[in-house]
């Protein structure tokens, strides 16, 4: 997918999203981008780069630091 199809005008979301990482949006180049899709409308309303190993690995150990801090 390339582009969304639609998108509310007060949804909020830029058309392409990155990963929501330690508080902070990380866009990295993607070759294919998966859709967002609102449930109850049925309609994709923005889309999300395919992310890599690296960046699925530091999001695990944002994850990780952050439960240590919460359950503390």
């Amino acid at each position: 997918m390339t582009a969304p199809r639609w998108i509310p005008a007060d949804a909020g979301l830029p058309a392409t999203l990155g990963a929501l990482i330690a508080g902070k949006w990380r866009h990295q180049p993607a070759s294919e981008y998966l859709p967002i899709e609102d449930p109850a409308l049925g309609l994709i309303i923005a889309s999300s780069a395919d992310a890599d190993a690296a960046l699925v690995g530091e999001a695990v150990d944002s994850a990780e630091a952050a439960f240590r801090q919460w359950r503390r």
